[in-house]
């Protein structure tokens, strides 16, 4: 009797790999996101808090710079329904700058009241010029 074992992976098109290094899913309704991998160990998202507001739910997050630099960055919300389904597709990425050594929050409140769940994704923005900006 001759048995054939077979291992390997399945790649998937057009399926993008996460790196989980730049993913907390620590919060059951929070997934937070460092979208540049030069922030990795530099600045970090923590604290996910959820609350409701009327019939909608808001949620906070804090962004900290572990280092003495100060970096310019974008961040974004995205809101889900609990089943993990886009409900706010609108966001806008926002600039903002981090000090050293800074902790700065952030909140959102979702647009309808199945916005249960965030995307909190903070990166370095892609702007050539960003260099030749003055404070």
């Amino acid at each position: 009797m001759l048995i054939t074992l077979s291992t390997g992976c399945v790649k998937r098109a057009n399926q993008p790999i996460e790196d989980t290094r730049n993913v907390d899913m620590s919060h059951p309704r929070a997934k937070l996101i460092t979208g540049s991998n030069k922030l990795l160990n530099k600045v970090v998202i923590r604290d996910p808090r959820f609350r409701t507001v009327g019939q909608l739910n808001q949620a906070e997050v804090a962004v900290q710079n572990l280092t003495k630099n100060k970096y310019i960055l974008e961040y974004k919300f995205d809101w889900t329904d609990q089943d993990g389904f886009t409900v706010d597709s609108h966001s806008m990425w926002h600039r903002f700058i981090l000090t050293p050594h800074q902790v700065q929050n952030f909140n959102s409140t979702g647009k309808t009241p199945e916005a249960t769940n965030i995307i909190f994704t903070i990166r370095l923005p892609d702007d050539a010029f960003i260099d030749l900006k003055e404070d």
